[in-house]
């Protein structure tokens, strides 16, 4: 059994959760998948999100209201995990990615997002598997 430890934060660095949501079209190929994302938590460490939540963005979108993002779909999902719970997940067995593989490909998530938050949080991860 693990020590007990403190997972209180102050009140003014938790997730905004009330506020509103953005949808997200990810697109991989011919495919679209939806996902609905917290406005707060997508922009939170993202510039390139910053941006494109902006009126003056969304006015030039065809539709205002959605984000569209080229991406393989458990790529992106990965992403949003990390920034909801701080922690990335392995790949999945069903897809072909070694960890190294799909790590890299997740740095190239967030450097075409403008994250550096998560771009460092997976070459931590990446320095980690490789010491193991």
């Amino acid at each position: 059994m693990s020590e007990p430890r403190d997972t209180r934060i102050p009140n003014s660095d938790a997730a905004d959760l009330w506020g509103p949501v953005v949808k997200i079209i990810i697109k991989s190929g011919d495919n679209k998948q939806i996902i609905n994302v917290h406005k707060a938590l997508l922009c939170s460490s993202s510039a390139f999100f910053q941006k494109a939540t902006k009126p003056e963005w969304a006015s030039s979108r065809d539709d205002p209201d959605a984000i569209e993002v080229e991406s393989a779909l458990d790529i992106f999902q990965s992403y949003v995990h990390w920034f909801y719970k701080g922690t990335i997940p392995r790949p999945s067995t069903r897809f072909r990615y070694t960890d190294h593989v799909f790590l890299a490909a997740l740095y190239t998530l967030g450097e075409e997002l403008t994250d550096t938050k998560f771009k460092n949080a997976v070459v931590d991860t990446m320095i980690y598997a490789t010491d193991k």
